[in-house]
This record gives C-alpha cells, sequence and structure tokens, in this order.
C-alpha cells in the first residue's frame, strides 16, 4: 500500500511511519520554490538504521506543474529498486546464511553472480535453490535459476546444453505459473528460447526493469534479422536504469558504435565455470 503525508524527518519519525506501515524503507521528499521555478528533493531511506541509500533532485516550473510530477513519479519509481536491490544485496552478504529469508537468498546470489567468479556462480545456483525450498510459492528464485542456465547454456559452461535447457525452462514455467505477473519469469524464459512474445509480455508487464531491456539486446542476436538499433536502445535504456545491474548487461553494437558481439556481456565477464 502506498501512503503520503507529512513528516518532520526526524529519526522518529522515519522510524514510526514504517513500523505504522510495516516497510523497510521509506521514500521522504521535500519541494523549495522561488518564483515560477520549483525543485523537489527526494530521499531513499532505511528505516531501522535512518541511513540515506539514495538521493536526487529534479527542477521544474509551476506552468508545467502536473507534467513536472508526472516526471517526478516515472523517476523515482525507476530509480527505487535496483537502489533497493544493490542495498539488500549488501546487507544480506553480512548475513548468516541461516538467517536468510527466502528474498534475501535471491540477493545474496545475485551478489554472488555480481563478483564474476567460479565461486560465486556455484554459490549462487545453491542460494537461489535454497529460496525455492524455503518458499515454495515464491516464484522469483526459479525465474532466478531459468537465467542462471541461460547463462551456463549461452556462454558455452554447460557440459549437457539440452538437458539444461530444459531445467530453465522448467524453472521459467514455474515462475510464471506461481506468479504470472512477475515480468523476471518472462525474461528467464525469452533468454533461453530466445523468443520475442516472452520478452514482450516482460516489457508489457514491467518497462522499468532493466533486466528486461537486456534481455531485449540478447533476444535480438538470435533473429534472422537482428535489429541493431533496436539493440543499442535497448542496451542503453537498461544502463540508464539500472547502471548496477550485478546480472551484466548486455550491449551488442552495429557498425557505427562498435562491435557486434554476442559475448560483450556475461560470456565475456565471467570465467569459464564446469
Amino acid at each position: 500500500m502506498d501512503r503520503a503525508f507529512p513528516t518532520g524527518g526526524g529519526e522518529k519519525d522515519i522510524r514510526q511511519i514504517a513500523q505504522d506501515m510495516r516497510v523497510r524503507y521509506v521514500v521522504q521528499g521535500a519541494v523549495r520554490g522561488a518564483g515560477d521555478r520549483l525543485r523537489v528533493s527526494v530521499q531513499l531511506i532505511e528505516a531501522d538504521t535512518v541511513e540515506q541509500i539514495w538521493s536526487d533532485r529534479y527542477d521544474g516550473n509551476r506552468a508545467s506543474l502536473f507534467d513536472f510530477q508526472d516526471d517526478i513519479t516515472r523517476r523515482v519509481v525507476t530509480r527505487l529498486a535496483p537502489e533497493i536491490g544493490a542495498h539488500e544485496r549488501q546487507v544480506s552478504r553480512r548475513k548468516p546464511p541461516e538467517n536468510l529469508s527466502a528474498w534475501e537468498m535471491c540477493q545474496r546470489g545475485l551478489s554472488e553472480m555480481e563478483a564474476r567468479t567460479i565461486e560465486g556462480i556455484h554459490t549462487a545456483f545453491d542460494l537461489f535453490h535454497s529460496a525455492t525450498k524455503a518458499d515454495s510459492a515464491y516464484a522469483l528464485p526459479h525465474a532466478l535459476l531459468g537465467q542462471w542456465h541461460s547463462m551456463r547454456i549461452y556462454s558455452g559452461r554447460s557440459s549437457d546444453p539440452g538437458a539444461e535447457m530444459l531445467t530453465g525452462i522448467y524453472h521459467a514455467r514455474m515462475a510464471i505459473r506461481l506468479d504470472d505477473r512477475l515480468e523476471t519469469g518472462y525474461v528467464a524464459l525469452a533468454r533461453l528460447l530466445t523468443i520475442r512474445d516472452a520478452l514482450a509480455r516482460a516489457v508489457a508487464l514491467n518497462d522499468n526493469d532493466a533486466a528486461v531491456y537486456s534481455a531485449q539486446t540478447f533476444v535480438n542476436l538470435f533473429q534472422a534479422e537482428p535489429d541493431t538499433d533496436e539493440m543499442l536502445r535497448a542496451g542503453l535504456e537498461a544502463i540508464r536504469l539500472s547502471p548496477r545491474d550485478p546480472v551484466g548487461l548486455v550491449l551488442p553494437l552495429d557498425g557505427r558504435h562498435g562491435p557486434l558481439d554476442a559475448g560483450y556481456g556475461i560470456g565475456r565477464k565471467c570465467p569459464r565455470a564446469s
């Protein structure tokens, strides 16, 4: 549930708001005006520690107030998920594995993949599997397992691509069955089968997810006639939405901008693992 109300901004206020709303993070904003000009400052705060996780400011004018409000809403919503995700991954690394929730296991797994090490890749697999056992009705770890298997297949790490493809598809479809509103499951299926239909569904569900645009560049590589302009736009949008994407951005380019290279993203950044 989303609520907005005035607050004094002190530590007690932030913690009380979070307690009342049963949330871990609070978005706080302030507006300053000078003549026709407006400046809105926004902060993302972790309630328990009252630590500022992210902040930004937006300038506009009163003459286009409604457009300004819509723009701020879009830009803030776009930034919240990657910033919270990055912070959660840091927090999860400091917790003993036995104390992690299914959500935290997923974040820890993404953090391990971000390390780009053989050990990290295998640890991520174990964490995603543990998350499916910790909460059998939770779709996210299945979606991440689907993407994990896709990464192994298309980067040449799999010793049995056929069997791994079937396993990845199972997890992607399980994620969709558990939660057909979670775009990550469709992203996993699109990466595994390199099909546009699943990708279109992911975009329709959440066009603010960097992983959707990263997958768009990847899927294009396997089309009979790759649309390099679309690939470039999608790759740049993925970077804009989430500069700290832990899975790895795939940004193939055409001859005007650089080499078209299927291994530019995950395949180039990760070591080979058996």
